[in-house]
């Protein structure tokens, strides 16, 4: 995911990428699917860190829309669902940044990043 910051705009308004059909669920129960960041902080190279609740991450389709969800290193429920019947649900995936986060302003000019676990568990 790049969340790229090249205007002043990008800051002011926050951004926001979606991928869609990212998220392909089949399930025979009741489930649900969460989200958790393996390291406690985006990083860059050069050592910098980026607090992970700077990034939102949403699910939506199927007729549900998740609330957008602070990243976070310990596991975050993005959706609880339903047994799927034997088909597919597709969800798209959204990360986000909210306006005016003052905090991006002041950081060193970086490629910074994270890797991210997703599970997905019988209710």
């Amino acid at each position: 995911v790049d969340l790229e910051f090249n205007t002043v705009a990008d800051y002011v308004n926050g951004k926001n990428i979606t991928f869609p059909n990212a998220v392909t669920v089949k399930s025979n129960v009741a489930y649900q699917l969460r989200v958790s960041s393996i390291y406690p902080n985006f990083s860059s190279t050069s050592g910098n860190l980026l607090p992970l609740d700077m990034v939102r991450v949403q699910l939506s389709g199927d007729g549900q829309t998740s609330s957008p969800m602070v990243l976070s290193d310990a596991m975050v429920t993005l959706l609880q669902g339903s047994s799927t019947g034997g088909g597919s649900k597709v969800y798209d995936l959204t990360f986000s940044t909210v306006a005016n986060d003052a905090r991006i302003l002041d950081l060193p000019t970086e490629q910074y990043s994270t890797s991210l676990l997703f599970e997905i568990t019988p209710q």
